[in-house]
């Protein structure tokens, strides 16, 4: 009795020690694939973030603003009907020559009517006045006030962390350009929202370091860095970080998702087309290549979803910035449901052609972060807000003059405020 207690009692330790030692070797097993499986996630995000265009900070807080000559007007490719059947016997680029030069004429003539040719940089107050140009002298004065009002402070908050999307009307590689697009989006943890803000191109305001000028001038003036502070300073509010696309990579996005589809009014179709025109002209390919051919819901490819977020003709730059917000929702739709082969083609695409001072580690953050934020609220509007500007000519150019207060006041409701 006494030998079988024995073997019993030994029996049992062995048995103990065998459980201890699965349950540690499965334990290390388990650490160890957690360990693989997240060196595995690493080294394939880093390989995507690798492929993006990432902009030091530190280089760039060291940037100087590059002041470049003011454009008084520019040139819109869109924002005239164009008869593309007169120019037969010419060339297609004899024919793109002679109607962006009829064009570009008769908005000439037009500024001329309006504004002849007086230069507002050296004309004096008194004078100003005296021509009847009070109103434009109390914008600029509203203007110089904000900027130097220290009463209202810079928003900025830790559970906001704002994104300006820059979409960039770069003709080539080698040009800057204007930021024909430019959406802040406002991540707001502690409210779970993501507030898509379109900040219109022709708000007249303070550039620093340069004369007055239109909002999407700061760009071409500056750069990313110029336009941030041109918005913070104006604006008061905090802008963390931007990422910056052009005219081409929107193209390849929108294929690279394989389209999304849109449904285009009649009238539309005219001005997408004529922008579709001008994309085939700088491509070299036959201008009536990928025009939209009816109205309705459709499936476009790149060119064609870029010519409708062009538009500026109807519903004038607030219809455009709406589309633009349209068009970035589908978009981000259209990337959250595909599979992650197809996400794996996307990403190859798409992020060689992005720009942005994120570094890698807030990438990876924000990464991590998608699938809490797939449950935000999704909120989308515009500054200027209804009410709070009019239609202004300033040195030749057709303006937004706006109340910054009252935008200011929304810009706080909209991202900041708690309820």
């Amino acid at each position: 009795m006494k030998l079988e207690n024995f073997f019993h009692k030994i029996y049992k330790k062995l048995k103990n020690l065998n459980i201890k030692k699965i349950i540690l070797v499965s334990g290390i097993s388990l650490v160890s694939l957690i360990i693989i499986l997240c060196m595995v996630g690493y080294f394939i995000i880093h390989n995507y973030i690798s492929k993006m265009n990432l902009i030091n900070p530190k280089e760039e807080e060291m940037m100087e603003y590059e002041i470049e000559d003011d454009l008084e007007d520019e040139f819109d490719f869109y924002d005239e009907e164009l008869d593309y059947d007169n120019y037969g016997g010419q060339s297609q680029e004899d024919r793109y020559m002679s109607f962006s030069k009829s064009l570009s004429i008769s908005e000439d003539e037009n500024d001329n009517q309006i504004t002849s040719s007086l230069d507002m940089d050296k004309i004096d107050e008194n004078l100003l006045k005296e021509q009847g140009y009070d109103e434009i002298y109390e914008y600029e004065e509203a203007i110089r006030k904000n900027i130097e009002d220290e009463s209202i402070p810079i928003m900025e908050d830790k559970n906001v962390f704002n994104i300006l999307l820059i979409g960039r009307d770069a003709r080539s590689s080698q040009e800057r350009g204007r930021s024909d697009t430019m959406i802040l989006v406002s991540i707001n943890k502690k409210n779970k929202t993501i507030t898509a803000t379109s900040l219109l191109r022709d708000i007249y305001l303070e550039i620093p370091g340069k004369k007055n000028n239109r909002l999407n001038s700061a760009y071409s003036s500056g750069g990313a860095k110029l336009l941030m502070e041109t918005i913070k300073q104006n604006f008061k509010i905090q802008i963390d970080k931007y990422i910056s696309v052009d005219f081409f990579a929107f193209i390849d996005i929108v294929d690279a998702v394989g389209g999304i589809s849109i449904d285009i009014s009649e009238d539309e179709v005219e001005y997408a087309n004529e922008s579709i025109r001008e994309v085939n002209y700088l491509l070299g390919e036959d201008l009536n290549q990928d025009i939209i051919r009816e109205p309705g819901l459709q499936m476009m490819n790149g060119k064609q979803v870029l010519g409708f977020a062009r538009i500026r003709s109807i519903g004038t730059d607030f219809g455009r910035t709406a589309r633009q917000r349209e068009v970035l929702e589908l978009i981000f739709n259209k990337i959250k449901n595909s599979s992650i082969i197809d996400l794996h083609h996307m990403l190859n695409k798409i992020l060689p052609q992005v720009t942005t001072n994120l570094t890698e580690g807030e990438i990876f953050e924000q990464i991590l972060k998608l699938p809490s934020y797939s449950k935000y609220q999704l909120q989308q509007w515009s500054i200027p807000i209804k009410g709070s500007y009019k239609n202004m000519r300033i040195r030749k150019m057709a303006v937004l003059g706006i109340d910054f207060n009252k935008n200011i006041e929304e810009i706080y409701n909209r991202i900041y405020l708690t309820d």
